[in-house]
C-alpha cells in the first residue's frame, strides 16, 4: 500500500528527492568561481517529526488525479501512526520521503525565486543557498523562516552562514571550511594573476 501511494504522489505532484551527487558537483563548481557571494548552510530541526500530516492529506485530497482510495488509505496510515504516538512521518519509509518532499515543494519554489538567490539545493532537511551577498542577512533569514511551512524551524546549532570575498592576488589560505551532505568543502583564497 505505501509504495502504491508514494507512486501516486510522485506521479501526480512530481515530488521527488534531488540527486545528491548532482548537488555536490554543482556546489563544487559554483564555490570555486572566485567572485563574492554569501552561502547559507541550513538544517530543518526534527524535520520528519514536524511534517503536518493533516495538511499533507488535505492538500493531496484536493489534487486532481489523487484517488479517493489512495486518500482513504493514507488517512488510515496517519491514524495508525497517531495511535502509535508517532508524530509527523516515520523515518526510513519511501512514502515518508515522498510526502516530505511534497510538503516542502512551496518552500523550495519560494526560496528559489527570491531575487538574490543564485543557487538553491535541498536534500531532505539539509539546505544550501548561494546568494549575491547583497541581501540584508537578517531580513533574508527572516524570509527563509517565513517561507517554511508552519511548525518547521531551522536548527540554529547546525546553521552556518559564510561570506566569501573575491579572490585577491597574493592571498593564500582557506577562507571557509564546512561539510554538506557528507562531503567536506574547503574554499581557498588563491593567487590569481
Amino acid at each position: 500500500m505505501a509504495r502504491h501511494i508514494a507512486s501516486n504522489v510522485k506521479r501526480i505532484t512530481g515530488a521527488k528527492q534531488d540527486n545528491r551527487q548532482f548537488i555536490v558537483e554543482c556546489l563544487r563548481s559554483l564555490l570555486g568561481e572566485g567572485i563574492p557571494y554569501r552561502a547559507y548552510r541550513l538544517d530543518i530541526a526534527s524535520f520528519y517529526e514536524s511534517v503536518d500530516v493533516s495538511k499533507v492529506l488535505e492538500s493531496l485530497k484536493s489534487s486532481e488525479g489523487f484517488s479517493g482510495q489512495s486518500a482513504s488509505a493514507l488517512a488510515s496510515f496517519f491514524q495508525e501512526l497517531d495511535r502509535l504516538g508517532i508524530e509527523g512521518v516515520p523515518r526510513g519509509l519511501g512514502l515518508s520521503a515522498t510526502l516530505a518532499e511534497y510538503f516542502l515543494r512551496e518552500f523550495d519554489e519560494t526560496v528559489s525565486n527570491l531575487s538574490e538567490v543564485w543557487f538553491f539545493a535541498r536534500f531532505v532537511d539539509d539546505i544550501f543557498i548561494i546568494t549575491s551577498g547583497k541581501e540584508v542577512q537578517a531580513e533574508f533569514e527572516t524570509e527563509l523562516q517565513d517561507a517554511l511551512p508552519k511548525g518547521l524551524q531551522f536548527n540554529g546549532a547546525k546553521q552556518r552562514i559564510m561570506t566569501f570575498s573575491p579572490f585577491v592576488r597574493g592571498q593564500i589560505g582557506a577562507q571557509h571550511k564546512f561539510s554538506y551532505l557528507g562531503y567536506e568543502f574547503e574554499i581557498s583564497l588563491v593567487v590569481r594573476t
